[in-house]
């Protein structure tokens, strides 16, 4: 199983390998290619009765969002473009697409928060029953014990899907953001030396206790 810097270092050659290959190619033949290798892949797997496994690969924000906008560009999903970046490193290297890359990214910044706009954070904050402020905790690091519903809850708004579990490390990990992108709502609640449960950080917000129920069910 490669490691976690590996595969970004090989995300990033393929990714200089694609634009460079880029220059000759029309649109339609760049999503083409992607989209053929995605057949492949999923007809290689079906063939030897495999069953994909999914990994969280933490890169910085930077990179994670020129990934996304290379996606954009040609208008394929994330993890089709990982994928076939992938497998172009590997190419570039005398290898094809075999057991160390059987499994399929789903990449994530090493912030879960850090690509969210104004927009993007609402949408997850209805998507997850809660308030901003309540959200902007969790983004914030001073929540413990966030349960895994509410959790996986969350992950599934992401822009691209985090594990649930990754959204409880973070949301009790006591992240600060920098000043500049730690805006100041009024009602947000305070931090907490060991944090706070996610009713507590609810109550102190304001939310009524029939909106926290709502939050809290299945």
């Amino acid at each position: 199983m490669p490691s976690n810097e590996r595969i970004v270092d090989a995300l990033r050659e393929g990714l200089a390998v694609f634009r460079a290959t880029a220059r000759d190619r029309t649109l339609d033949q760049m999503r083409e290619a992607v989209a053929e290798h995605s057949r492949t892949l999923r007809e290689g797997r079906r063939d030897r009765g495999d069953t994909p496994v999914y990994r969280t690969i933490r890169m910085d924000a930077e990179m994670h969002a020129r990934l996304q906008l290379q996606a954009h560009e040609i208008g394929v999903r994330l993890q089709a473009i990982c994928r076939h970046l992938l497998d172009l490193h590997l190419d570039r290297h005398g290898k094809r697409l075999a057991e160390e890359t059987a499994t399929t990214p789903a990449t994530v910044p090493s912030d879960l928060f850090a690509n969210l706009d104004t927009t993007a954070f609402a949408k997850v904050a209805r998507a997850a029953r809660m308030s901003r402020a309540v959200l902007g905790a969790i983004r914030n690091g001073q929540v413990v014990n966030l349960p895994t519903v509410v959790a996986a809850r969350i992950g599934a708004a992401m822009p691209v899907p985090v594990p649930a579990n990754d959204v409880v490390r973070h949301a009790a990990s006591g992240v600060r953001l920098p000043p500049a992108m730690a805006a100041r709502a009024e009602g947000k609640p305070a931090a907490r030396e060991h944090g706070m449960s996610l009713e507590e950080v609810a109550r102190q917000a304001g939310m009524p206790e029939q909106e926290i129920a709502r939050m809290l069910a299945e």
